[in-house]
């Protein structure tokens, strides 16, 4: 399942560009967007220090697990990115690097390490180039030719295609308690502030409420909320197309001489 994020500035704005940009819609499911997170901000403004609030807007349907998705997954790798993965981070975007020995054999092009001194030894992950987002590479196994961290990244959650069942990880903990000093027990307790949730099923609601508690188990929960979680449902283009269509030929009839 394909993730994709934007750092548009307004929901409206993502929506359009996601109908209006983005071929993958006419895809099978695999290569479709599920979630779009944006609007990261921190503790110092824009994105300077500690997070503090992002905004996720899933796709109706297209993250159902009777089409391959999985929620859990889905919604946790998009909180995970709210709390810090994500280049509009300055605190973690300043400690990527170019991957050594990158558009050579497997490594693309522009692949991209987090390193917490910017040395080899430092390393903590392997990102995918930035065309694909900031998310941790699949292909890095952890030995060479790929920078030697030891930990195979095939089924981490902040791959760019989610593995149904794949989990945070004590490696995802290790790059946003460096970028973020979280120490453990001192971590996140995320607020979620769900728009509309009548409109979410019970099993979206649970996966939310899921990735909150992935979140905070893994960097241990803190005694008051220090990050807000914003949740919105926007339909998926095949709907928003035949409403648009719809209000169209209404707007056409209505224009007709009587």
């Amino acid at each position: 399942m394909k993730v994709s994020r934007s750092l548009a500035p307004a929901a409206l704005l993502t929506l359009a560009a996601v109908l209006v940009s983005s071929p993958s819609f006419s895809l099978p499911i695999e290569h479709q967007t599920l979630a779009v997170t944006y609007n990261f901000t921190g503790s110092g403004g824009g994105g300077a220090g500690t997070p503090i609030a992002a905004t996720t807007d899933f796709i109706n349907g297209l993250w159902n697990p009777n089409v391959g998705g999985d929620k859990l997954a889905t919604a946790t790798h998009e909180l995970t990115h709210g709390i810090g993965f994500a280049v509009a981070y300055n605190n973690l975007n300043a400690k990527l690097y170019g991957t050594p020995g990158a558009g050579a054999g497997p490594i693309p092009a522009g692949s991209r390490v987090y390193s917490t001194d910017g040395t080899v030894g430092g390393i903590l992950m392997v990102l995918t180039p930035s065309s694909q987002g900031t998310h941790a590479d699949p292909n890095a196994t952890g030995a060479a030719p790929w920078p030697a961290t030891g930990v195979n990244q095939a089924n981490d959650i902040m791959q760019p295609t989610l593995v149904i069942g794949s989990t945070l990880g004590a490696q995802d903990a290790a790059v946003l308690n460096d970028a973020f000093g979280w120490a453990a027990g001192g971590g996140i307790n995320v607020t979620l502030n769900i728009q509309n949730p009548w409109k979410f099923t019970a099993a979206e609601l649970a996966a939310f409420n899921g990735a909150k508690a992935a979140v905070e188990a893994l960097f241990g929960q803190a005694a008051a909320p220090n990050f807000t979680w914003t949740i919105n449902q926007i339909p998926e283009p095949g709907t928003f197309l035949l409403v648009a269509t719809g209000l169209g030929l209404l707007a056409a009839v209505r224009r007709r001489p009587h």
